[in-house]
C-alpha cells in the first residue's frame, strides 16, 4: 500500500464528498422551510418563469373576483330597494281599490288620497338611497349601465344595466300628486299602477338574471384561480415528506464522510510506525 503525507487521496475524496453533503443539506433545509422546491430563478429557470406568469394571472383574476364582489353588492343593494318598492306599489294600489267604494264619503276618499301620496313619496326616498359605492342603479343616474372586469386580462365585462325606479319614470307612472280622491280618479290610479308592478317586475327579474350571471362567473373565477394555484403548487412546492427522508439520509451521509475523514487524517501516523 502506498503513503504519504504530502498527497492523500483519501482526505481530498472525503472532503469533496462532505462538501457535496453539505450542498444538499443546504437545499433540503431551504425547501423545507419555505415549503419551496423553486423558491427562485437559480433552482429552475424554466418553472419558475411558468410559475410567475400564473402567479400574475391568478392575481389578474382576483382583482376581476373583487370587482365582480362589488357588481354583486350593488345588484343586491339594487333588488333589495326595488322588491320594497314593488310591495309599495301593492300597497298604493290597495288604497286605490279601497278608494273605489261607493259608500264613502269625500272626508274618507281624502283621507285615502293623502294616505296614498305619503306612502308614494317614499318610493323616491327608497330609490335615493339605493346606491353602492356611490353608484345607483334605480335612479337612470347611469343610463349607459355599469360595465365590470369579468377576466384576468381585462378584456371582457359584465354590465350592469341600469333601471328607472322613480316615480314618473320609464317604469312607474305615478307621481306624489296622483290623487285618489274620486272614484274615477282611484280607478285611473289602479291601472297606473297595474302597469307600474308589471314594469317593476320585469326589471325586477332582469336585476335577478344579471345577480345570477354574476354569481355563475364568480363561480368560474374562483375555479380557474384554484386550478391555476393547484398548477402553480405542483411546479414549485416541494415535497416535503421525501424531503424529509432526504435530510436524514443526508445527515447520516455527513456523521459518515466526518468519520471517513477523521480516519483518512489519522492515515498518514501510521507512516511514522515505519521509522521506529
Amino acid at each position: 500500500m502506498a503513503g504519504g503525507i504530502n498527497l492523500n487521496t483519501s482526505i481530498l475524496a472525503t472532503l469533496a464528498q462532505l462538501d457535496r453533503t453539505g450542498r444538499g443539506l443546504e437545499t433540503t433545509q431551504n425547501r423545507i422551510s419555505t415549503g419551496l422546491a423553486v423558491a427562485n430563478a437559480a433552482d429552475n429557470p424554466g418553472v419558475f418563469a411558468d410559475a410567475a406568469s400564473s402567479r400574475s394571472e391568478i392575481a389578474g383574476l382576483r382583482a376581476a373576483r373583487e370587482g365582480l364582489d362589488s357588481a354583486a353588492s350593488l345588484v343586491n343593494v339594487a333588488a333589495a330597494a326595488g322588491t320594497q318598492i314593488s310591495n309599495l306599489l301593492s300597497e298604493l294600489r290597495a288604497l286605490a281599490i279601497s278608494a273605489q267604494a261607493p259608500d264613502l264619503s269625500q272626508t274618507q276618499r281624502d283621507s285615502l288620497s293623502q294616505q296614498f301620496q305619503d306612502r308614494a313619496s317614499i318610493i323616491d326616498r327608497v330609490v335615493e338611497s339605493a346606491q353602492f359605492n356611490r353608484i345607483n342603479l334605480l335612479n337612470n343616474s347611469e343610463p349607459g349601465g355599469v360595465r365590470f372586469l369579468a377576466d384576468a386580462a381585462a378584456t371582457t365585462t359584465i354590465l350592469l344595466q341600469s333601471e328607472d325606479f322613480r316615480l314618473n319614470g320609464a317604469n312607474i307612472s305615478i307621481t306624489t300628486t296622483t290623487t285618489i280622491a274620486s272614484v274615477a280618479d282611484a280607478a285611473a290610479a289602479v291601472d297606473a299602477l297595474d302597469q307600474s308592478i308589471t314594469r317593476t317586475s320585469n326589471a325586477l327579474g332582469r336585476l335577478g338574471l344579471t345577480g345570477s350571471q354574476i354569481e355563475a362567473h364568480q363561480t368560474f373565477l374562483l375555479r380557474l384561480s384554484d386550478s391555476l394555484e393547484n398548477s402553480v403548487g405542483r411546479l414549485v412546492d416541494a415535497d416535503l415528506g421525501a424531503e424529509s427522508a432526504r435530510l436524514s439520509a443526508l445527515q447520516i451521509s455527513q456523521q459518515l464522510s466526518a468519520q471517513a475523514l477523521s480516519i483518512a487524517n489519522s492515515a498518514p501516523n501510521a507512516i511514522l510506525t515505519l521509522f521506529r
